[in-house]
This record gives structure tokens, C-alpha cells and sequence, in this order.
């Protein structure tokens, strides 16, 4: 299944491209209820190469991205536009989180 996010109610469908997904997943069928599915090593650079045309469903997974952070030091940078109030409140939240050291943290 190469989808990146699925929603399962006994139906599979692609939450980003949109319409019913017709093959199973074994892993996702050995549950026994509905439920909502981030295939994380899924979101690539990739996925967002033409941010001005993602949803922002789309957008709203780039937070997932495990390639996006850049290192310095010990803070991250988020490298695509803010453009959408929530998802930009979102990410001074995951900076803020990530900056903050945690206690016996070097600096």
C-alpha cells in the first residue's frame, strides 16, 4: 500500500489523493476496529516537492517528515512556508519543545 495516511471503517481510503483504496493490508486487518493509519517512512521531501499545490491535509503531515529537520546545535528548523496560521503555530510549538533542554541535556 503505498499511501501515506489511510483511514480504515471496515473500507480503506486515500486521505490525500482522495477515493477508495481496493487492496488490504495485512497488518491493518488483523485489527478489529476502524482506525486512522500515518505510514510515517511514507513522508518524504518528496511528498511536498510542489508545496504551493499541497492540501493542507498535505501540509498538516509535513510535521511528520523524519528527513525535514536540519541540524544546528541542537535546534531544528522547519523548511517549508508558514503560510497556514495553525500549522505555524504548530511548528514554534515542536521548536520550542525541541530547544528547551530537558534536564542533564548538554547545551
Amino acid at each position: 500500500m503505498e499511501t501515506i495516511a489511510v483511514k480504515v471503517n471496515r473500507t480503506y481510503a486515500d486521505l490525500i489523493h482522495g477515493g477508495e483504496i481496493s487492496g488490504k493490508s495485512p497488518f491493518i486487518e488483523s485489527l478489529t476496529h476502524g482506525g486512522y493509519f500515518l505510514q510515517i517512512p511514507r513522508i518524504t521531501a518528496e511528498t511536498f516537492r510542489e508545496w504551493d499545490k499541497c492540501s493542507l491535509r498535505e501540509q498538516l503531515l509535513s510535521l511528520c517528515e523524519q528527513d525535514y529537520f536540519i541540524e544546528e546545535n541542537f535546534h531544528k528548523r522547519y523548511p517549508y512556508p508558514l503560510t497556514d496560521k495553525n500549522i505555524k503555530k504548530k511548528v514554534e510549538t515542536l521548536a520550542y519543545i525541541v530547544a528547551k533542554p530537558t534536564p542533564g541535556q548538554k547545551q
